[in-house]
């Protein structure tokens, strides 16, 4: 990723917040990270950890949920507030994935 960045010098990278991923192997889905605490500082250092490969800030972009942890401590929105401010990456809201977690969760945060 980093030499297709650097080749193409594009405006802005994003990604989306997620895992896709076991040491098995990769999963063709989108998967929700818990919203808490531990996955904060995980998702803290992997961010941090790409902006200083790619030597720019990124954005990361919310998701679709179906399904809630019984961990999660945070709502979406404080969730993504406090990586951007832990990491200076970007927010991309997909506002439609905004209104279906929220359609799905009853939540309005």
């Amino acid at each position: 990723m980093q030499r297709l960045v650097e080749r193409i010098d594009p405006a802005v990278v994003s990604e989306h917040l997620c895992w896709g991923a076991t040491p098995q192997g990769t999963l063709d889905d989108l998967l929700p990270m818990p919203l808490n605490a531990v996955s904060l500082d995980h998702l803290c250092a992997r961010v941090e950890q790409v902006q200083d490969v790619l030597r720019r800030p990124i954005l990361v972009e919310n998701v679709s949920v179906y399904v809630r942890f019984r961990g999660d401590t945070l709502g979406e929105t404080a969730f993504l507030a406090e990586l951007a401010r832990r990491t200076d990456c970007g927010v991309l809201l997909d506002v439609n994935n905004l209104y279906v977690n929220q359609c799905n969760h009853g939540e309005d945060d």
